[in-house]
């Protein structure tokens, strides 16, 4: 996901952001009660992080998930990957995209790998990339008639809680999943801790960074796309869905091997 998409067209009526309160780098702000259960099933899904608050940050915003959505994602082999390319790390091929100062996650459904740059690691960021991981363990829900319809109707009548949730069906869903895990009474903070620290703004001012997520929490969602928070209540609650065959994550190795014996495109 990038900023500049995500941002591409913002909502035309007039915002007036009450003034960020400085919020102190490091500050938790719970989405949900980190349980035991679930702390160890993230941090068994984080292969790579440069430092125990890159962690943090991770186990905080996916606490929001339901346990047993956890539980689906890390049996389908998903891993999750945070780099701090300001220091020098060099980007994974499989992760090309991450390249982009101003991509916020990416997700390689082949390798089966979450990808974040440490300085644009937010919450938000965080909570969208995994919803795709949870739609490839679920068997694409996002590619039935239901959830198509779902997202032609709200690209078309702007009722989507961001402007990227118009790409298509797979983003429409990951934002309404993002959207609907965030409380109310977190929005707020979530983006003032956002706009302190400088995380994930990629050029924007705080008057734009207000308006690119102002409705993006669970009550919002609700108003502005009743559909799509409907479509997500069930996706979260629903416990029958078969099991998808596990695709554990690749390494470097594993992808550029898995790239060589790929079927070339005829020449024409």
């Amino acid at each position: 996901m990038r900023i500049q998409d995500s941002f591409a067209s913002l909502v035309q009526r007039s915002v007036t952001p009450r003034a960020a309160v400085p919020v102190p780098s490091g500050d938790t702000v719970e989405l949900a009660p980190v349980t035991p259960e679930k702390e160890s099933l993230i941090r068994a899904m984080i292969r790579k992080a440069p430092d125990e608050l890159s962690r943090e940050r991770v186990v905080e915003a996916l606490a929001a998930y339901p346990l047993e959505a956890l539980e689906r994602v890390q049996a389908y082999g998903t891993r999750i990957e945070v780099y701090d390319f300001a220091s020098g790390e060099a980007v994974p091929s499989y992760l090309p995209t991450l390249s982009n100062p101003d991509t916020l996650g990416a997700y390689n459904t082949k390798a089966n790998v979450l990808g974040f740059n440490r300085s644009n690691l937010t919450p938000f960021a965080v909570l969208h990339e995994f919803a795709h991981a949870l739609d490839m363990s679920m068997g694409e829900p996002s590619r039935t008639p239901e959830w198509r319809g779902a997202h032609a109707l709200g690209a078309n009548t702007n009722q989507v809680v961001r402007d990227y949730a118009k790409q298509d069906p797979s983003e429409y869903l990951a934002e309404s999943v993002a959207a609907y895990l965030v409380p109310d009474q977190a929005l707020v903070p979530l983006i003032e801790r956002g706009l302190a620290e400088e995380r994930g703004l990629g050029g924007l001012d705080e008057r734009q960074y207000w308006q690119m997520h102002q409705n993006f929490c669970h009550g919002r969602l609700e108003r502005v796309d009743g559909e799509g928070y409907r479509l997500v209540r069930e996706l979260l609650e629903d416990d029958e869905v078969p099991a998808v065959a596990p695709l554990p994550a690749m390494n470097e190795d594993q992808w550029n091997q898995f790239l060589l014996s790929s079927p070339r495109p005829a020449a024409s």
